[in-house]
């Protein structure tokens, strides 16, 4: 995708914004479309609990990646973003988030494995650590000059789901 200036740097959507008028000024509270992840339920048809027998998990996260955008998410993933992880398992899903399904496939992996969303392009990437290349390098007031972090109780969702009993 590109921008008016050539280069988009953010997929998102506006969440609120703050007017300044004494200083000309319009401040935009952006948000990422990976906070559905964690609203997403991991699904398959009406089934909420969902059993893999030795499966690599980046199978599993594409699959509920898949289902994510299904479901009408933006979050997604390519070959390159997400390659196989060599590490099989046996694994019941029962009525998970795609986060929580995220963060268990980041649990069994191990220490070695990371994973973050290019808010560019929303693909999901799901990697092992290459510790011979350092890719950034931070430093506290040269790079990093403020931090400001903001918390919003706007659409806050609360869903309960039942298991079990008679479905008719």
């Amino acid at each position: 995708k590109t921008s008016p200036s050539g280069i988009q740097k953010f997929d998102g959507y506006i969440d609120s914004y703050e007017q300044d008028y004494d200083n000309d000024m319009l401040t935009l509270h952006l948000r990422s479309y990976g906070q559905f992840l964690d609203t997403t339920i991991f699904e398959s048809g009406s089934n909420t609990t969902i059993t893999y027998t030795a499966t690599d998990l980046a199978t599993i996260i594409k699959a509920a990646l898949d289902n994510h955008v299904s479901q009408g998410g933006h979050i997604s993933y390519t070959a390159a973003t997400i390659p196989a992880t060599g590490i099989l398992i046996t694994y019941t899903f029962n009525t998970a988030t795609v986060l929580e399904v995220i963060n268990k496939c980041l649990e069994i992996a191990g220490d070695n494995f990371y994973w973050y969303i290019d808010l560019t392009t929303n693909y999901l990437h799901f990697k092992e650590y290459d510790y011979s290349v350092i890719t950034h390098i931070l430093n506290i007031g040269k790079s990093i000059i403020g931090l400001k972090s903001a918390k919003s109780a706007i659409d806050p969702a609360n869903t309960i789901y039942f298991t079990g009993g008679d479905t008719g």
